[in-house]
């Protein structure tokens, strides 16, 4: 019999004390054992679930999902503790199988039978790959039961209980299973006697902070708006972010990108979490209160291993006074950790971009309104930002919005290049005329040299000067990357991706980056481990999902494909792999008729369905529209290699007006 391999949720249940209830009670048993059959034949098809084997008193079940499995079980045992009640104990793990038959193998089945060995009778036991996949479901509650080490499996699995109302959740000490708990104390003991005495004390540095830290890594979290007006978020936002970049004008400091600290808005983590996650030695924090024409801006400085606070201060100033403040924090930072600045810090940290504080209020509402990166969102910034010119026409930094806000809106296939382009030139070049020397000018010329010109060559010369001038600017390495990349230049762009990872590691955008940057590089699976890799909270994150699928599609792993094509709901990939051409012909149609779809895009779905034909005329069109984003990438990108030996391929490359 044919063996299949995929990936795949697995769940072990059985009834506890099965035996024993059979010789106490045999009619008793029976009716218990007819209710466990009967719910887990019904409820699995609603998630789409399948029994491999039942085994008596238990059974073994794959989902296609993580989510699917743990929703399940919810299911299951709510009706488990009802009348008749079933002592129902389950364990669910997410990891690669092979099934053949009515058999299943593989390393996650062993990890999935000693998690259900764990569980207690009303409970929902799960491995710490399955809670990442279900920890932003709101409707699914966890509590950490701590680590454990199994038999045959070499690394420390972390357990958590579903916590849902009316599941059991016991206490960690009750527990008994197929492998042993591992307090810290056994887990140092157990380092301590596989290594030297003498590097004891350099590997507990690395276990709490994962790598060496240096002494001024500083990440800057959100300032909470106090204010009583929650309208202002977006001015708590703006005063941290720029207040982020004024530090990072400290060529001995290493400054984490507020991409990166934007997520622990509102986190319940304690500073030492924090830090660890974000691989920093200290945490400024802080808040931002506006009442009328007055501000009140609070900031701490944390040392993270102590949560020791180097500095606290109130800085209460007339709200025309906010750039000055920003600039009094940077230099507070710079003295308490004992750093002297040089003449060209001091000027650039106690230079402000506008004095009109009304045009910064304006400029900082475009700003938030660009982050979200939709077609409304773009829109409002270039309002916003053109309305805080009017206030200041020297604002170097709004005409720079507003030409980074034209390059996405062309880039994403909301307009067409030829509309936006001479109003992102007129933009850029205002920019460039009333201040050259800041780094968002310099980065907003070289992305428009790239994605309006297609003169990646230039870009490159110009993010080489960016990031000389600035090396805290995480997006000028991750842009540089991309560019890098796009000359074939594969291992200088792994090595710039590198350094923007450290500045931003928690950046979606980034890590999504680094994937690219592999697969270009014909490295698949390096590709698919830096997806599988990145941190918790982008498991569920569409685009990494749907990137996944594509990556599985490409190593003709068409399971693991479909599997993660499922989750993100990709009609056209679970078709593709299919071999519906009718139903593809009908749903690429319907792609062209949507808002945001490039021609270069509509190609590359007609490329996966095999029809060449099509591909090449909407390639011919993206050509026609200039669509550098992603036409610089057509001589490296493995997605179009079912067209590279095609006549029409390398004269399209020779027209694609990449320089």
């Amino acid at each position: 019999m044919a063996q299949k391999r995929q990936l795949a949720a697995i769940l072990f249940a059985d009834i506890q004390g099965f035996t024993a209830l059979v010789e106490k009670d045999e009619d008793h048993a029976k009716i218990i054992k007819d209710k466990f059959h009967k719910v887990w034949e019904t409820d699995l098809k609603n998630y789409h679930g399948r029994i491999i084997q039942f085994q008596g008193d238990g059974v073994c079940c794959i989902f296609r999902s993580a989510v699917d499995a743990v929703m399940a079980a919810i299911e299951v045992q709510e009706q488990m503790l009802q009348e008749p009640q079933v002592p129902l104990r389950i364990g669910i793990h997410l990891g690669d199988v092979i099934v053949e038959g009515k058999e299943i193998f593989g390393d996650g089945v062993n990890i999935a039978s000693r998690v259900e060995s764990f569980a207690v009778p009303g409970g929902v036991f799960i491995t710490d790959i399955v809670f990442r996949e279900i920890r932003n479901h709101a409707n699914i509650k966890t509590i950490s039961l701590g680590r454990y080490e199994f038999k045959n499996v070499n690394e420390l699995i972390e357990i958590y209980a579903i916590s849902n109302a009316g599941l059991i959740v016991p206490h960690q000490k009750k527990l008994s299973g197929k492998g042993r708990a591992v307090t810290n104390k056994k887990y140092w003991i157990s380092i301590a006697t596989a290594i030297l005495v003498p590097a004891l004390a350099i590997f507990s540095y690395f276990i709490f902070f994962k790598h060496p830290i240096n002494d001024k890594t500083i990440a800057v979290l959100p300032f909470l708006n106090v204010s009583n007006n929650p309208s202002e978020e977006y001015l708590s936002d703006g005063i941290t972010e720029d207040i982020l970049t004024s530090i990072s004008n400290i060529a001995d400091f290493k400054v984490t990108s507020f991409s990166s600290t934007r997520q622990y808005k509102g986190s319940s983590k304690t500073i030492r979490q924090i830090a660890s996650e974000l691989h920093v030695a200290y945490v400024l924090e802080g808040s931002v209160q506006r009442s009328g024409d007055q501000v009140r801006i609070t900031a701490q400085l944390i040392e993270a291993k102590d949560e020791y606070h180097v500095f606290a201060k109130n800085y209460d100033e007339p709200f025309n006074e906010i750039l000055a403040i920003q600039s009094k924090v940077a230099n507070e930072v710079a003295s308490a950790l004992q750093t002297k600045l040089s003449t060209g810090e001091k000027k650039r940290i106690e230079k402000h971009p506008t004095l009109n504080t009304d045009a910064y209020q304006l400029y900082l509402k475009g700003r938030y309104y660009w982050n979200l990166r939709t077609k409304q969102g773009l829109d409002s910034s270039i309002q916003f930002f053109s309305k805080a010119i009017k206030l200041d026409p020297n604002y170097a930094l709004a005409y720079s919005g507003i030409a980074d806000a034209y390059t996405i809106l062309s880039d994403n296939g909301y307009l067409p290049v030829d509309s936006v382009i001479s109003k992102a030139k007129y933009a850029v070049d205002e920019a460039l005329a009333l201040d050259s020397s800041l780094p968002e000018v310099k980065a907003s010329y070289a992305i428009y040299l790239s994605s309006m010109e297609g003169n990646g060559t230039a870009a490159i010369q110009e993010f080489e000067k960016i990031i000389q001038f600035n090396p805290n600017y995480a997006s000028a390495f991750q842009w540089y990357a991309i560019e890098l990349t796009a000359k074939g230049k594969f291992q200088t762009a792994k090595e710039m991706i590198e350094k923007a990872v450290v500045l931003d590691p928690r950046s979606k955008r980034i890590y999504y980056t680094k994937a690219l940057i592999y697969l270009f590089a014909k490295d698949i699976n390096k590709a698919i481990d830096v997806l599988k890799q990145a941190p918790d909270n982008f498991s569920s994150d569409s685009s990494y999902i749907e990137f996944l699928a594509k990556l599985y599609y490409l190593k003709s792993e068409n399971d693991s494909a479909v599997y993660y094509a499922r989750l993100c709901n990709d009609e056209i990939l679970l078709n593709v792999i299919k071999k519906d051409k009718i139903t593809l012909q009908k749903l690429i149609l319907k792609k062209t008729r949507e808002i945001g779809i490039t021609a270069e895009e509509i190609a590359n779905f007609y490329t996966m369905a095999g029809d060449k034909d099509s591909a090449f005329v909407w390639l011919d069109r993206s050509v026609e529209k200039k669509e550098y984003g992603g036409l610089k990438f057509l001589a490296i990108s493995p997605y179009w290699d079912p067209l590279r030996n095609d006549p029409r391929f390398a004269l399209l490359l020779q027209n694609s007006g990449i320089r």
